[in-house]
């Protein structure tokens, strides 16, 4: 039986008008259950790769804004039957089984529950994974998170579920579900960490925010300098904390934005001293817990950048780079001014790549200038990212996704990039729809992982 290829399944997702999100999510399955069949075909077991992979590319299908004109299956019936039906009309009814099979409460059901090994791998490779393997119990606590009417069903099933986990991976003998992530590779293998800021709201203890932080599954923090006291990392007894925090919770420090209480442009010779010393204390802190990264803001409010403002800041900054360690890349971050492509150009043309770098601040970008292609023009010097959206008015650091950044043009320039430093956002609850940290992290990091995901997808296409 030929079963259609990945390219084919592509563009019957398009057919049917398959929201990208979904088709990423359905890519990562797609490499998930490949994988485990590879690896149980090695064991002596009996599957269809191909059979395999073609359902698990088309298990939402169903979900597609054509689906039901198509089948002419009423919305009310849940979307596996709905690709079950669609498979069906593209001629290839031996995947009906396999993708009608793989909703969350399947296994519960004695008729409906998925038997076949192309059947339970589609299932269990659709509950440890959405742009890339989480793992059973995170991709579980994610559905539940996400999905609060879900949760007493996420109950019944993570038993079953386990159980089913159990049982693939005692026929693998030398390969268990943590060392799955490492196994998946050809999409997933070079993709990104995630981090994010603690700016996310400072109500959250350090201790507490890190432990939460973890769990949901991001690698590493920025540490704000708009609440240096936060984090503590300005005094000894902070900085003993946060190596503490480090090792028990395993979450690594990526970044330390300094302070930017004080402009390091300002024609003030205090004002810049204060803000040289400020990123300074920031930088001692890096080195001493590792942070290979040090965020500046290169000026405050400014409208018009004079040569001999330009002259100021490459003051300012020289100042920073010689009181840093060669371990700690100064990174300057653009601003919401018309002025920032100046001055970014100016500074990183008096700095060597290896002390000094390029900060993208998508939120800036979408207030002024939005005409410029900051990552076009310096994405060879970027080494740090703070990812946020808004509503075009103000810098309201809110979950991609949540305002109206065209995240597509993002990740189709982002995508070319050569950058191998956390992927890492900057965003807060103040503005986001998500209030509550424990309902916001896994929001936040699962659109951080569609964003990586479409621009490994976008990067090559363009």
């Amino acid at each position: 039986m030929a079963f259609p290829s990945r390219d084919d399944c592509l563009e019957m997702l398009s057919k049917y008008q398959v929201d990208e999100f979904v088709v990423l999510h359905s890519l990562a399955v797609a490499d998930v259950a490949v994988q485990l069949a590879r690896l149980l075909r090695e064991k002596g077991e009996t599957i269809d790769l191909h059979l395999t992979e073609s359902a698990a590319l088309l298990h939402d299908i169903g979900k597609g804004r054509l689906a039901e004109k198509y089948t002419g299956t009423h919305a009310s019936r849940d979307h596996a039957f709905l690709s079950a039906q669609v498979v069906c009309r593209e001629n290839v009814p031996e995947l009906a089984t396999a993708v009608g099979k793989h909703m969350l409460d399947s296994i519960l059901d004695p008729v409906a529950q998925p038997k076949s090994w192309e059947e339970r791998l589609v299932w269990y490779a659709d509950k440890t994974t959405q742009f890339r393997h989480m793992g059973l119990s995170r991709r579980m606590r994610d559905i539940a998170a996400r999905h609060r009417q879900a949760s007493r069903t996420v109950s019944l099933v993570l038993p079953h579920a386990e159980s089913l986990e159990n049982d693939i991976f005692s026929r693998l003998g030398d390969a268990s579900p943590a060392e799955l992530k490492g196994l998946v590779a050809r999409r997933t293998a070079g993709r990104l960490d995630t981090a994010i800021g603690t700016t996310f709201d400072y109500s959250v203890e350090i201790g507490d925010m890190m432990a939460a932080v973890g769990e949901e599954g991001f690698g590493s923090v920025s540490l704000a300098g708009g609440n240096v006291g936060h984090s503590g990392y300005s005094a000894a007894a902070g900085l003993e904390r946060l190596r503490d925090l480090r090792s028990r919770t395993g979450v690594g420090i990526t970044s330390i934005h300094a302070p930017f209480h004080h402009d390091m442009a300002s024609p003030d010779a205090g004002a810049r001293h204060s803000a040289v010393e400020d990123a300074l204390v920031a930088v001692r802190a890096a080195a001493t817990l590792g942070a290979g990264v040090v965020i500046v803001h290169p000026h405050g409010w400014l409208e018009i950048a004079e040569e001999e403002t330009i002259r100021t800041i490459n003051s300012s900054v020289r100042a920073i780079v010689d009181g840093s360690p060669e371990s700690v890349r100064i990174a300057v971050e653009n601003l919401p001014s018309p002025c920032s492509p100046a001055v970014l150009r100016a500074v990183l043309g008096a700095f060597p790549s290896e002390r000094v770098g390029f900060c993208y601040d998508s939120s800036h970008h979408n207030l002024r200038p939005r005409e410029f292609d900051f990552l076009g023009e310096f994405g060879d010097r970027l080494i740090s990212v703070h990812i946020s959206d808004n509503r075009g008015e103000r810098d309201d650091h809110q979950i991609p996704g949540e305002g109206v950044i065209d995240w597509r043009k993002f990740a189709s320039r982002f995508g070319r990039i050569d950058y191998h430093e956390p992927f890492l956002l900057e965003v807060e609850t103040r503005e986001s729809s998500w209030k509550d940290h424990r309902a916001f992290l896994p929001e936040a990091f699962a659109m951080a992982e569609w964003l990586l995901a479409l621009s490994d997808r976008l990067g090559v296409l363009t």
